[in-house]
């Protein structure tokens, strides 16, 4: 019988202690992570041959979005509520736009982005805008 197995910390790697068999649609959170294949056999005839074992972590996508946000002076700081494991994309819908008037993303980080409207002559103009934020995994 082969089990493989993980025990997860999200402190350090020394607190992985507890071993759980792993199924196939098994989610955990962690930041550090041990894993093990236990064999076990009740026949004392037979035994087993393990060559190699290959693990694969899936970070599931996520995404995060708000609508009708306005700027107060042309700037809105976005802060996510739970922050991504990786910088994520970002979509903007931009509404009441005059010709010329154009928006900058600064400060992209996995926390959130501040994103600044202007008008062509480059003054800070109010504007409202909707946004998602696609990426994968957490931050804890």
């Amino acid at each position: 019988f082969h089990r493989v197995q993980i025990a997860t910390s999200t402190t350090s790697l020394a607190d992985c202690t507890n071993f759980v068999d792993i199924t196939q649609s098994a989610t955990f959170k962690f930041k550090f992570a041990k894993f093990r294949l236990k064999l076990t056999n009740d026949d004392d005839q037979t035994s087993s041959n393990v060559r190699n074992i290959t693990i694969k972590l899936n970070m599931e996508e996520r995404t995060f979005s708000e609508s009708d946000l306005s700027t107060s002076s042309g700037t809105k700081t976005i802060t996510y509520t739970n922050p991504f494991y990786a910088v994520p994309s970002i979509g903007i819908a931009a509404q009441n736009m005059a010709t010329g008037d154009f928006y900058t993303i600064t400060s992209k980080t996995v926390n959130g982005f501040t994103i600044n409207f202007a008008n062509s002559g480059g003054s800070a103009v109010d504007r409202t805008f909707d946004y998602i934020a696609k990426g994968y995994g957490l931050q804890s």
